[in-house]
């Protein structure tokens, strides 16, 4: 049997010892905690971020404020510990878990993911409230009609500049434009200045360059990689077009600046970034400012895939009514105001969140948010369990571009994305 089939099963028959018999559909009831026994709920984050202080403002103290017999507690992966470990280990298992959207299939595999199909329908939750491109990406991993998870926050592109370096150069600063354009603007901004070398544009790496053209890693049917193609081709071409502007590549082969490059050393004029990376800088210094994130011309007015921060109530908890009741206040009007105006993408569909987006943080004031929800999301393709050691590898090869050509690192990555599928199939 396949190595893969054999963790599946094993992981199968441990959660059926731990969670009884019993239909999912049937699992949930929602009258349980009407008696107000004291319930202790724990949310076990992997993959998208939630700091300890957005836990208690977010979660545990308007839970407590709703339901004061329910106590919520936050349980983070330590570093190298997967949810299989977890598992595994045979402790309580988490009541409710915290994601993004790609991870749901890190979960779905295991079992330990509830249908909320039944408990929405029971519970009347209009899904039409949600954007409807969150919604569409959590439904990405239905076998039927099942909904995994119900989304909390979402995170968007952008284009984010600095405006000291254009006005250093003379130059226009940006609008909306297609990647092509966005290289040919930074190989103007690459320049050495005063023995400071600045660098025009950063895209970012290559996975999220390919989210721009919402592009699949693998093929669900033959479980073969799908890199060596046009489309990727397209995806590096951007990079490698980059790397060979004069003054780009920094020493030992350095062709990453990412954010330490634009808020710490300011030196690179452009950066494509997850607006919550905005958020977490203290970007007071540095006068910036935000256009729409480039896109590839077939996919004008797209931004990337939706990247949606999700919940998802466990299989094994023993509360799965109370977990649910947590999802739906963290997910009411009232919640999902206060997370925007604190510079969290609320998920509703109302457009009055987006105006009110970062109102509550002073070095968002008087900048472009309009350019932020200019591009729309994209529904990602269809997921599979080797997405992200493909994904791994497809970043990997960005350091090959410095010396190979696009058809040679396309085709090598291929070739190893390949044999990594194979082994785990064995």
């Amino acid at each position: 049997m396949k190595k893969t089939t054999l963790r599946l099963a094993g992981m199968a028959i441990l959660i059926a010892m731990v969670s009884g018999c019993g239909s999912q559909e049937n699992a949930v009831n929602v009258n349980t905690t009407d008696n107000m026994e004291p319930i202790t709920l724990s949310l076990y984050q992997e993959g998208a971020s939630l700091s300890d202080e957005e836990f208690q403002k977010y979660f545990a103290d308007p839970v407590k404020a709703k339901y004061p017999n329910i106590t919520m507690t936050y349980v983070k992966a330590p570093k190298g510990q997967t949810v299989k470990d977890l598992l595994a280990s045979g402790g309580d298992f988490p009541d409710l878990l915290y994601s993004s959207n790609q991870n749901i299939g890190l979960f779905k595999p295991l079992g330990v993911v509830q249908d909320l199909s039944a408990i929405v329908k029971q519970q009347k939750m209009d899904l039409n409230r949600f954007n409807k491109h969150d919604i569409a990406a959590i439904r990405t991993f239905a076998d039927k009609d099942e909904l995994y998870a119900i989304p909390f926050s979402e995170n968007y592109p952008v284009l984010v500049y600095n405006k000291d370096i254009f006005n250093k150069f003379g130059v226009d600063f940006p609008k909306a434009m297609t990647f092509d354009e966005a290289v040919a603007l930074g190989k103007r901004l690459t320049r050495n200045e005063g023995g400071v070398q600045y660098i025009g544009f950063d895209p970012a790496n290559p996975v999220n360059l390919s989210y721009s053209l919402a592009l699949p890693f693998v093929d669900a049917k033959s479980n073969k990689a799908l890199i060596n193609n046009d489309q990727f081709a397209k995806v590096v071409s951007v990079l490698k077009s980059l790397y060979q502007t004069p003054g780009f590549i920094g020493p030992k082969n350095k062709i990453s600046y990412g954010p330490n490059g634009f808020f710490k050393d300011k030196i690179l004029a452009m950066h494509s970034i997850w607006a919550n990376g905005i958020v977490a800088q203290n970007n007071a210094e540095v006068n910036w400012d935000l256009a729409p994130i480039p896109t590839f011309p077939e996919r004008t007015g797209k931004g990337r895939e939706v990247d949606a921060h999700l919940l998802m109530v466990s299989t094994l908890s023993k509360h799965k009514d109370a977990a649910f009741k947590v999802i739906s206040l963290v997910t009411s009007d009232d919640r999902q105001k206060e997370i925007s105006k604190d510079g969290r993408f609320a998920v509703l569909a109302d457009p009055e969140l987006r105006k009110i987006y970062a109102a509550n943080l002073d070095t968002f004031k008087g900048k472009n948010i309009a350019a932020i929800f200019q591009m729309e999301p994209q529904t990602p393709p269809l997921p599979t369990e080797y997405d992200n050691e493909v994904k791994a590898l497809v970043n990997k090869a960005a350091t090959e571009l410095v010396s190979k050509d696009v058809n040679t690192v396309l085709r090598e990555t291929q070739a190893k994305a390949d044999a990594a599928i194979a082994e785990q199939l064995k």
